[in-house]
């Protein structure tokens, strides 16, 4: 197995972390913030993990490329590949899991939207989400939506773009941005916050778990709903390698550190449970 794999070599960019010899599960991580640390945090679990860099050259998303590199992973020996995706990496996974269910074995989506989007940043930019090598219609904020971001970050000191994505839904959204969750063939763990104003993560899982429900999903899904955290509900490690940062843009984290503390262990934890309690060999 090897430990890193590059871009130009292997068709993809990512470091493996080994839990244990005996493990016949791996999860991958997309996240577009501190992948490797939150790769660590579960293999200090004894996890076997990869950390995907799943934002390419030219700032594209493949999903065939993500399926590609679960299908590398069972190539390898492993019996069951899993994704765990934040933000972003949620929509992600759950996209690929949705086109290609027959490589993704179980899906962890952490405060998920439940379309794919271009997200929001202080600074214009662009992305492309390709499926079968053609890009996939994605929910686009308008561009005057960036400039509103950074200023109002300046006076408020919180990055705040959950209004801006409701403002879209209202207004932009089209049934094939949805992500076709029923077409997963896997367990579904979801996870949000009441207080996430990065995405309005909870309304999206909801909408995730209904339309699963309305299509008789028989594959198991459990949606977890936290109050007192922000966006960021990170293993507890990974959040404190950047509790400086996210603590300066999100007023929750600076007023009730200890609380949101607290709900990410729980989260942790409880994630732990979830894929142990699917992938029995993890509790070996």
């Amino acid at each position: 197995m090897k430990f890193n794999y590059k871009f130009d070599e292997d068709g993809f960019s990512a470091r493996y972390y080994q839990g244990k010899a005996s493990n016949t599960s791996i999860l991958i991580i997309l996240s577009t913030m501190r992948n490797d640390a939150i790769a660590k945090a579960f293999t200090e679990a004894k996890m076997d993990t990869l950390a995907l860099d799943f934002i390419e050259p030219g700032r594209e998303i493949s999903l065939d490329d993500i399926s590609f590199v679960a299908e590398t992973m069972h190539a390898q020996g492993y019996e069951h590949v899993g994704l765990w995706g934040w933000g972003l990496g949620g929509s992600v996974a759950l996209g690929v899991a949705s086109h290609y269910p027959e490589d993704i074995d179980l899906v962890i989506g952490v405060n998920p939207f439940h379309i794919l989007y271009q997200p929001l940043s202080i600074k214009p930019t662009t992305m492309t989400i390709l499926y079968k090598g053609l890009p996939l219609p994605l929910l686009k904020p308008e561009t005057k939506m960036w400039k509103q971001v950074a200023k109002e970050m300046k006076c408020s000191h919180e990055f705040h773009t959950v209004d801006r994505y409701e403002q879209c839904l209202t207004y932009g959204l089209r049934e094939e941005m949805i992500i076709p969750v029923e077409k997963c063939q896997c367990p579904i763990l979801l996870l949000s916050s009441q207080n996430d104003v990065v995405l309005p993560s909870e309304y999206a899982c909801r909408q995730i778990v209904r339309r699963l429900q309305d299509h008789d999903y028989r594959y198991g899904a459990r949606h977890l709903q936290y109050q007192m955290v922000s966006h960021v509900i990170l293993p507890p490690k990974a959040f404190n390698r950047d509790r400086l940062l996210y603590r300066r843009i999100s007023q929750i984290e600076r007023n009730y550190p200890k609380h949101c503390q607290k709900a990410r262990q729980d989260a942790f934890q409880k994630t732990l449970t979830f894929i142990q309690d699917k992938w029995p060999e993890a509790n070996e």
